[in-house]
């Protein structure tokens, strides 16, 4: 028994486009070499660019945020406006950069709490949010988080937040102040001095 075998049909016009690229100049290897060179070195200078910036804005956030960590220190109004604009310039860098955050936080709820600058208020409580949200744990954020409190007048949950937190570390000075204005606003005056007395 014959098996009959069917060539396959291939379409002229299939043909003619592999015979085309059967004919077609071959790219000169040196060429080709050159040419990935050039883009190999292209996203070499990128990359490096990329690095070069990187480590610049990384000297910038440090040093505006060594600025304002120097006036926030003074805790006076004007000190702590510097500061706050200090650090926001840090912000605009990186808008998630711990220190910054949690500093900025802190000096808004102090010009809000302890200034009695209402503005600042609205300030004081978005920053908060943010590093509540992005759980930043230092302790300008600790401080304002239980600030906060202590000025919207939630003295007990003010309490709770500064003990809950300084059971988790060691003895801070920034938050045995906090402490200790909690407990002057409890009317706990002899604990209040000796929060005061441990802090400095």
């Amino acid at each position: 028994m014959t098996q009959k075998i069917e060539k396959e049909f291939i379409p002229e016009q299939q043909l003619d486009q592999v015979v085309k690229k059967m004919n077609a100049p071959k790219m000169n290897p040196i060429l080709k070499a050159i040419i990935d060179i050039v883009i190999i070195g292209g996203v070499m200078v990128l990359l490096l660019a990329w690095y070069w910036k990187h480590i610049e804005d990384v000297k910038a956030i440090n040093q505006l945020v060594t600025d304002g960590q120097q006036k926030h220190n003074l805790d006076d109004v004007e000190s702590l406006r510097y500061a706050a604009d200090k650090y926001l310039k840090a912000l605009e860098i990186d808008d998630s950069h711990p220190a910054a955050l949690a500093s900025v936080t802190e000096v808004f709820t102090l010009l809000w709490g302890n200034y009695g600058l209402e503005e600042y208020q609205t300030k004081a409580k978005k920053y908060l949010d943010q590093v509540l949200a992005e759980d930043i744990k230092r302790s300008e954020r600790c401080a304002a988080e239980s600030y906060y409190y202590l000025y919207s007048g939630q003295l007990d949950k003010a309490y709770k937040t500064i003990v809950t937190i300084l059971k988790k570390t060691k003895t801070h000075g920034r938050l045995t102040t906090v402490l200790g204005y909690i407990l002057k606003a409890q009317k706990k005056f002899h604990p209040a001095l000796e929060n005061f007395r441990t802090a400095h």
